[in-house]
C-alpha cells in the first residue's frame, strides 16, 4: 500500500513536470486560480451569513446593513474578477498544453529515424495518444480536474477548519432538552458522521464511475476509428465511391454501415446514461446530508449557541467541504483514463529516443568516381521474424545503370532505403569509396541522391517549389526538368504555369493533377537536383504506355553521367540497364546483363518471358 502511494506520488510529480514543460507556469497559474476561486466561494458564504446577522440585529431601517452589503459586494466583485482572470489564464494554459503536446507529437514523427517512423508499435502508440487526448484530455484533465480538485480541497480545509471547530465548541445557554444534546459530544459525532457519509459513499461511487468511464474511453477510441473509417475513407475517397456505386446495387454496404453506426451509438449512449446515474447518486446523498446539517446546526442557533446567520455560514462551509471531497474523489476515480493517456504520451516521446548518430565526414574524392559496396548486409523489420534482406554483398561502380528486379517482397525497395540511409542495416555495412556511409554528415549524404519512390509525395505548394525543393528557384532548369519528364506540355498551358499550386488544400486556384502527371513532376524533381546517384523505384507505374515511352526516350538525358539504380516490375525497362540484379526472398540469386540472364533461363528469364508473351500473342 505504501509503495503504491509512493508510486502514485512519483507519477503525479512526473505529470506536473511534463505539464510545466508543455506550458511554463501552468501549475502555478492553476494553484492560484483554485485558491482564489475557493476563497471567493467562502467569502460569498461568509458575507451572506453576516448580512443576515446585521439585518436581524439592526433592523431594516438601519444604514449599517446597507453599507456592509455594498462593502461586501465590492470585495466579492474584486475577488470574482481576479478569480475569473486566473480562471481564463488556467483554461488558456490547459488549451495551450494540448496544442503544444500536438506539436511535440508532430515534431517527434518528423524527427525520428525512418525505421522508427514505420514501426507499427510506434504508429499505433501515436494513434492512441491522439485519440486519448481527444476523449480523456490527458494533461488538461490532470491539471483542471485532479490537481484543481486537490488544491481546492486543501484550501477548503484550511479556510473551514478553524471556523467549524469554533462552531462545534460553541455551547447552548440552556443545558436542558435540545441544549443538552447540542452541548454533548454526541452532537459533534453526529455532525462528523454526516460529513463523512458523502466521503465514504463517494469512494465506491467514484470507483464504479471510474471503471465505467475507463470502458467508455476505451470504447470511444474504437468508436472513433469506426466513424473515421466511414466518414474519412469509405464514404469520402473517390476509389470507394466508384466501388460502392458499381458493386453495391442492393445497398448492402450502406445498410451494414448504418447498422454498425446505430449499434455503436446505442452502446455509447448506454455508457453515458450509466455514468450519469452513478454520478447522480453522490449528488442526491450530498443534498440529503445538507438538509440534515441545516436541521442540526439550526439547533445551535435555537439554543443561542450561534447566530442565525452563522447557521448559513457553517452549513455552507460544511457543504463546500463535502462538494470538494466529492469532486476530488470523482476525479481521482476517473484518473486511470487520463493517467493512461499521459503515460502513452511520455512513452511515445521517449520511444527509441536514441536517434542514430552520423559522422561529419566530407565525401572523399576518387579518380574512379563513386563506388558503392554492400558488405554482408542484412535487415529485419520490427515485428517481423524474417529477414527482408539476407546477407547481401554487392558493388555498384561509377556510371553504372543497375536494374533491380524480383517478385513482390523480395527486398528491392528495402535495399534502396538502406542505401539512402532511411534504414540502418541490422548487420553488415554499406560504404562509398571505402568509407562507411554512417560516417558522412546528413547534409552531405543527402546531396548524393536524387530519388523517386513508387509511393512518392508532393506538397500543396507550387509546381516550381516542388520541382526545385529549394528557396532559390532556377526557373530555366525547372522548365528543362519538366520537359525531360514530359509534364511541361501541360504546365505551359496553365495560366500561372509553374507557379500553379498542386491541389486546392493551400490554394483554391490550385490544380488537381492526375497520378501520372504527379509522377512526372516527381521525376522532374529528381533530375533538377542533379545528384550523382539517381534512384528510380517504379518511376513509371502511374504512366500510360506513351508517357512511359517518352520517359525512356529521355532516359539517357535523365541519368547521363550519373550512377543509376532502377527498380521496376516492367521487365522491358531492364533493356536500358547495363547490369541487372535479381532478388528473391531477400537474397541476390542472379546478377548480369539482359542477354546473360536470358541464357541462364532462371528467375529473370521466367519473369521477362511471362510479360513478353502477352505482347507477342
Amino acid at each position: 500500500m505504501a509503495k503504491s502511494s509512493r508510486d502514485t506520488f512519483s507519477k503525479m510529480l512526473m505529470y506536473m513536470k511534463y505539464s510545466n514543460d508543455l506550458y511554463p507556469h501552468v501549475i502555478g497559474i492553476q494553484f492560484w486560480s483554485s485558491v482564489i476561486a475557493t476563497i471567493g466561494i467562502f467569502a460569498n458564504i461568509f458575507f451572506i451569513g453576516q448580512i443576515i446577522n446585521l439585518l436581524l440585529k439592526n433592523g431594516h431601517s438601519d444604514k449599517i446593513p446597507i453599507l456592509m452589503t455594498v462593502l461586501f459586494l465590492i470585495v466579492l466583485l474584486l475577488l470574482n474578477l481576479f478569480s475569473e482572470y486566473l480562471g481564463v489564464l488556467a483554461k488558456s494554459g490547459s488549451h495551450m498544453m494540448l496544442k503544444n503536446a500536438d506539436r511535440n507529437l508532430a515534431e517527434k514523427m518528423m524527427d525520428t529515424d525512418y525505421a522508427i517512423f514505420v514501426n507499427p508499435e510506434f504508429r499505433k502508440l501515436y494513434s492512441s495518444v491522439k485519440t486519448g487526448f481527444m476523449y480523456t484530455g490527458g494533461f488538461t484533465t490532470f491539471i483542471s480536474e485532479i490537481l484543481n480538485g486537490i488544491i481546492s480541497f486543501m484550501t477548503t480545509c484550511l479556510l473551514a477548519g478553524s471556523s467549524l471547530i469554533v462552531m462545534l465548541q460553541s455551547r447552548a445557554s440552556d443545558n436542558s432538552g435540545i441544549g443538552a444534546f447540542v452541548n454533548s459530544p454526541f452532537f459533534t459525532i453526529v455532525v462528523v458522521i454526516l460529513v463523512l457519509i458523502p466521503l465514504i459513499s463517494s469512494l465506491p461511487i467514484a470507483k464504479a464511475e471510474g471503471k465505467v468511464m475507463q470502458k467508455f474511453f476505451a470504447f470511444n477510441i474504437q468508436f472513433n476509428r469506426v466513424i473515421d473509417y466511414y466518414n474519412e475513407v469509405l464514404f469520402r475517397e473517390p476509389i470507394f465511391g466508384k466501388t460502392i456505386r458499381l458493386y453495391d446495387a442492393d445497398g448492402k454496404i450502406i445498410s451494414e454501415a448504418r447498422k454498425n453506426m446505430y449499434q455503436q451509438i446505442k452502446r455509447d449512449s448506454k455508457f453515458q446514461i450509466k455514468v450519469t446515474h452513478i454520478a447522480s447518486m453522490n449528488t442526491l446523498i450530498t443534498y440529503g446530508i445538507v438538509g440534515a446539517l441545516y436541521l442540526l446546526i439550526s439547533m445551535k442557533s435555537a439554543t443561542y449557541a450561534i447566530s442565525v446567520g452563522s447557521v448559513v455560514i457553517y452549513v455552507g462551509y460544511l457543504q463546500q467541504v463535502m462538494v470538494t471531497l466529492s469532486t476530488v474523489f470523482g476525479a481521482w476515480g476517473n484518473r486511470e483514463a487520463s493517467f493512461g493517456t499521459m503515460d502513452q504520451y511520455i512513452k511515445f516521446m521517449n520511444f527509441s529516443n536514441q536517434k542514430h548518430k552520423y559522422g561529419n565526414k566530407e565525401f572523399p574524392k576518387s579518380p574512379r568516381g563513386i563506388k558503392i559496396e554492400f558488405h554482408d548486409v542484412s535487415y529485419q523489420y520490427a515485428g517481423s521474424s524474417d529477414l527482408a534482406l539476407d546477407h547481401i554483398n554487392l558493388t555498384i561502380s561509377e556510371g553504372q545503370r543497375l536494374a533491380i528486379v524480383g517478385p513482390n517482397g523480395s527486398g528491392k525497395t528495402t535495399l534502396v532505403k538502406l542505401l539512402t540511409r532511411l534504414l540502418i542495416p541490422s548487420s553488415g555495412t554499406i560504404s562509398i569509396n571505402g568509407v562507411n556511409i554512417n560516417e558522412f554528415s546528413i547534409k552531405k549524404y543527402k546531396e548524393l541522391f536524387s530519388v523517386v519512390f513508387q509511393d512518392f509525395s508532393l506538397s500543396g505548394f507550387s509546381v516550381n517549389d516542388n520541382v526545385s525543393s529549394s528557396e532559390d528557384i532556377d526557373e530555366e532548369r525547372v522548365q528543362k526538368a519538366m520537359e525531360l519528364s514530359g509534364i511541361w506540355g501541360k504546365i505551359s498551358l496553365l495560366p500561372h504555369k509553374g507557379n500553379t499550386s498542386i491541389g486546392t488544400q493551400l490554394d483554391s486556384k490550385g490544380i488537381q493533377f492526375s497520378g501520372g502527371e504527379l509522377q512526372k513532376i516527381a521525376i522532374a524533381r529528381a533530375w533538377y537536383k542533379n545528384a550523382p546517384i539517381v534512384v528510380l523505384d517504379e518511376p513509371t507505374s502511374a504512366l500510360d504506355p506513351i508517357s512511359e515511352a517518352e520517359i525512356y526516350e529521355h532516359f539517357d538525358s535523365l541519368v547521363k553521367g550519373k550512377t543509376a539504380i532502377y527498380i521496376s516490375h516492367r521487365m522491358s525497362s531492364t533493356r536500358f540497364s547495363s547490369r541487372i540484379l535479381v532478388l528473391e526472398n531477400g537474397r541476390v540469386i542472379e546478377n548480369g546483363d539482359h542477354h546473360t540472364l536470358m541464357k541462364k533461363k532462371g528467375l529473370y528469364y521466367r519473369l521477362y518471358s511471362e510479360q513478353a508473351k502477352y505482347y507477342e500473342k
